[in-house]
C-alpha cells in the first residue's frame, strides 16, 4: 500500500483533484472530512472513524479482517504527498520506502550528534525527549522528523488538534515539552504571548523552525526569551523529505541569515547556474539537492518529473541562493512567486 496524506483543510473540489489523480482504494478520516471526501469521489470505499473516542474503539472500524503481508521492498512506493509549489493543481510528489527512511535517518543522526555534543560537554538532557506536535502529519515537517522520527529516536508526542499559542505554552509546561518545531511565526507568538512569563517553559531545549524564512531578527530574541532553549532551522522540500540543511545552537547564532550546512553525509547541494552548472563559492544560482531521500518523481506527470531533475540526478529546488566559504547556505530569492501561508505553499 502507499500512504496517501491528503490535506486536512482542503475542501471538496481541492480533495477532487487529489483523490481523482492517487485513485485510492480505502480512505480512512474522520467524520466531517469523510463527508467531504465522499461528496468528491463517489466510488471510494471510505472508513470513518470517531477519532474523539477512546483508541480501541475510534479504530474499531478497522480491525477484525486478517491478511498477509507482502514484503515490501526498499524501492516499493510508500507514500504520496501533495505539493501545490508555484503551479495551481497539486502535485503528488511519491517516494520509497528508502527516500522516507533516508529521510528520518538523516533527523536522527542530527539529534545524535546534539545528543553526543551535549553529554561530551557534560550537560545530559534532564527530561526523556517529548516534542509538541502542532504542525499537520500531512505535511512533510509534521511526517518525518516529527512523527516518523519520534519512533526512531523514542520521542513522546504531545498533540494539538490546533494552533493556539497560549494552549502550547500550558501543554509545555504540563507535559514537559523538550522539543518545539513549527514554521517561524508560531515561535514569534510564543515569546510575545502576554502569559508566556506564567508557564515554566524550562524543559525546553530546541526550538526550531522551518516551512518559511525566519527572521534574522527572532534569533536573538528567542535565545532571550527562552534562556534554556536554543534555536534551530531546518531547510528541506516535500521533494527532498524533509532533508536539506540544518543551522542549529551556537552555529545558527553566528549566522542566523543561513539555512545552514546541507545534512552530510545524506545530502549533496550545489548551486546551479546556466546550463546546470554547478557554481563557485558566493555566486548565486539555483539551489539543487541529490540524495537517496529524493522523490522518484511526481505521480503519473513524466513532464513534471523530467522538469524537476538535472541529468545528474540533482532536484531543482526554485529557490535561488548561495554557499559560503564554510558551506552555509544563503536563501535570497525564488524562481517563480509564491504565497507561503502557515507554511503552507498556495500559487
Amino acid at each position: 500500500a502507499v500512504a496517501t496524506l491528503i490535506n486536512g483543510w482542503w475542501q471538496t473540489d481541492e480533495m477532487r483533484h487529489a483523490l481523482a489523480l492517487a485513485e485510492p482504494k480505502l480512505v480512512v478520516a474522520d467524520a466531517s472530512r469523510a463527508e467531504r471526501i465522499a461528496a468528491a469521489c463517489l466510488d471510494c470505499r471510505i472508513v470513518a472513524l470517531p477519532v474523539e473516542r477512546p483508541v480501541a474503539e475510534a479504530i474499531a472500524p478497522l480491525l477484525g479482517a486478517e491478511a498477509d503481508l507482502p514484503q515490501v521492498a526498499p524501492e516499493d512506493d510508500a507514500t504520496i504527498l501533495f505539493t501545490s509549489g508555484s503551479t495551481g493543481a497539486a502535485k503528488g510528489a511519491v517516494s520509497t520506502h528508502r527516500a522516507v527512511t533516508t529521510g528520518v535517518y538523516a533527523y536522527a543522526i542530527g539529534l545524535l550528534t546534539l545528543l553526543g555534543i551535549k553529554e561530551m560537554n557534560g550537560e545530559p538532557p534532564v527530561n526523556p525527549p517529548k516534542t509538541l506536535v502542532n504542525v499537520p502529519l500531512f505535511h512533510v515537517t509534521g511526517e518525518v522528523p516529527v512523527l516518523l522520527n519520534s519512533f526512531v529516536i523514542g520521542r513522546t508526542m504531545v498533540l494539538m488538534p490546533k494552533w493556539d499559542a497560549g494552549e502550547a505554552l500550558k501543554l509545555i509546561e504540563q507535559e514537559k515539552v523538550t522539543y518545539f518545531v513549527g514554521v517561524p511565526t508560531m515561535s514569534l507568538e510564543l515569546m510575545t504571548h502576554p502569559d508566556r512569563d506564567k508557564y515554566d517553559l524550562s524543559s525546553l531545549t530546541d526550538i526550531a523552525a522551518g516551512g518559511a524564512p525566519r527572521p534574522v531578527a527572532h534569533v536573538a530574541r528567542l535565545e532571550q526569551a527562552f534562556t534554556g532553549a536554543q534555536p534551530a532551522l531546518g531547510y528541506g522540500l516535500t521533494e527532498t523529505n524533509a532533508v536539506g540543511c540544518g543551522n542549529f545552537w551556537s552555529n545558527y547564532h553566528d549566522k542566523p541569515a543561513s539555512a545552514g550546512r546541507p545534512h552530510k553525509p545524506i545530502v549533496e547541494l550545489v548551486i546551479l547556474g546556466e546550463d546546470d552548472r554547478h557554481l563557485p563559492v558566493g555566486e548565486r544560482g539555483e539551489i539543487a539537492i541529490r540524495s537517496a531521500a529524493n522523490i522518484r518523481g511526481y505521480w503519473r506527470d513524466e513532464e513534471a518529473t523530467r522538469a524537476a531533475f538535472t541529468a545528474d540526478g540533482y532536484f531543482r529546488t526554485g529557490d535561488i541562493g548561495y554557499l559560503d566559504e564554510d558551506d552555509y547556505l544563503f536563501i535570497v530569492d525564488r524562481k517563480k512567486d509564491i504565497i507561503i501561508r502557515g507554511g503552507e505553499n498556495i500559487a
